[in-house]
């Protein structure tokens, strides 16, 4: 059996090097993310933006991963999904 650690965080349109140190601390392999700037970005990580913006420059949700993730459908304008692997993740503000 794998196993992944799996973090969640509301970003409230943040993003600085202080977020960007916290993210790499955590040692996630998947982040589940809600109110993401659309200046988010973290070395060696991919990233999942949900089609939906909640504001200008901020998006609902989003995953980010280690791994490569393959984009599904936003299953709701507030989320987004994602296949890493095997696996699928949804990050919903819901």
């Amino acid at each position: 059996m794998l196993r992944a650690c799996i973090g969640t965080w509301n970003l409230a349109g943040r993003w600085t090097a202080d977020h960007l140190d916290f993210v790499l601390g955590l040692d996630c392999e998947v982040l589940l993310l809600t109110e993401v700037s659309e200046r988010l970005q973290v070395r060696d990580h991919h990233l999942h933006p949900c089609e939906q913006a909640m504001t200008p420059k901020r998006r609902w949700a989003a995953v980010l991963s280690r791994e490569p993730i393959t984009p599904l459908p936003d299953p709701h304008p507030a989320s987004a999904a994602g296949r890493i692997g095997t696996s699928t993740y949804c990050s919903s503000v819901l």
